[in-house]
């Protein structure tokens, strides 16, 4: 319990100070607008969820049992539709948008996840056979 929770505040820190910065830089590109306490106590609540999501997913033994395209599976089902909801209660979406938002929102989500497949089966499967190499020389020196 004590790792998840210090993985959890890691990861908060982390995603709140991002989301921070890239907020002030398009209140900067958009002529100096203020963010609002409410804005930041959203984006407090979205982080919070986020680094629970990662560190359940990522963090935990049983979890990383199952392996990480399980674990990264699960990441995206547990934290997509809660996101989606608090981008509705931050006002950043509103109505039921149109087809090419809907489609574009789709498309970065597919697009990371297909990234995080290739990472995994290219260099992760890659420096595994390396590895298992290794522990087999060491073995046969032995």
């Amino acid at each position: 319990m004590k790792n998840f929770l210090i993985h959890t505040r890691d990861a908060f820190a982390f995603t709140f100070s991002w989301l921070v910065l890239c907020v002030m830089a398009l209140a900067a590109f958009h002529g100096g607008q203020s963010i609002s306490l409410g804005f930041l106590g959203k984006l407090i609540i979205l982080s919070s969820w986020a680094a629970s999501c990662f560190s359940f997913c990522f963090q935990s033994r049983t979890m990383q049992k199952k392996g990480f395209i399980f674990s990264l599976s699960i990441f995206y089902l547990s934290f997509l539709p809660i996101e989606v909801l608090i981008f509705y209660w931050m006002g950043l979406w509103t109505g039921i948008g149109n087809l090419w938002k809907w489609f574009t929102f789709l498309a970065i989500i597919i697009a990371m996840y297909l990234v995080s497949l290739l990472i995994d089966r290219i260099v992760m499967r890659k420096r595994a056979a390396e590895y298992t190499d290794r522990l087999r020389e060491f073995q046969e020196n032995r």
